[in-house]
């Protein structure tokens, strides 16, 4: 499952026209193009251009996302008791997770293909884009939840074969703070960030 969450979220960058065309999305284009010359790039691919390779996806996918409203929907109404301080603090720890958690996932496109199906209207300020995924052995629906602000139209949401990412975190996130503050949820996941990394360097 984490495999095919890990392509939903790059599948955001690696879309090729179609239904974004013609849609207030075609901000995403030049991303788009970015992102595919990136994983392109066969001297990017060297070991030793790792993190730099990483850091230049980073600056490309980061911008298609609205982590702020991708943190409030993974914690759900809870947010509302969250501090500004507390709030800020979470979509930065956030944003690593999911990076701890899909980057490596993101690395490993292989050139999938997306067929979309249609745009829904959810509000004044949110869309939905539904889409099939097809891979050389399968094919998943996937949608993607878009909220309009000051930046323009970002994702916030991704649904993949009716899971969304979202409301898997928000599971975990009700079950932490129902026995911890927010503050102790903050440092667990700063602990479990820590964890991730001494193990990524352990591999090296």
């Amino acid at each position: 499952m984490k495999h095919r969450i890990g392509l939903a979220l790059f599948v955001c960058i690696a879309l090729q026209g179609s239904v974004w065309a013609a849609t207030q999305f075609t901000g995403l284009q030049e991303s788009i193009s970015k992102a595919i010359a990136i994983l392109r790039d066969p001297g990017l691919a060297a070991p030793s251009r790792v993190d730099e390779r990483r850091n230049l996806l980073r600056n490309t996918i980061y911008t298609q996302f609205d982590f702020a409203a991708m943190s409030s929907n993974a914690v759900g109404p809870a947010w509302r008791n969250f501090t500004p301080q507390q709030k800020e603090r979470f979509v930065v720890t956030f944003r690593q997770l999911l990076e701890d958690s899909y980057l490596d996932k993101i690395e490993n496109y292989r050139g999938e293909t997306i067929e979309f199906l249609k745009d829904v209207p959810e509000g004044p300020n949110t869309s939905r884009v539904d889409s099939v995924v097809k891979t050389p052995s399968a094919e998943y629906k996937m949608s993607y939840r878009l909220i309009k602000g000051s930046q323009g139209w970002k994702v916030f949401d991704v649904i993949l074969e009716g899971i969304s990412l979202g409301s898997n975190y928000r599971g975990q996130f009700q079950q932490i703070l129902s026995r911890s503050s927010v503050d102790e949820m903050l440092v667990q996941l700063d602990n479990k960030i820590r964890d991730n990394a001494a193990r990524r360097a352990g591999k090296k």
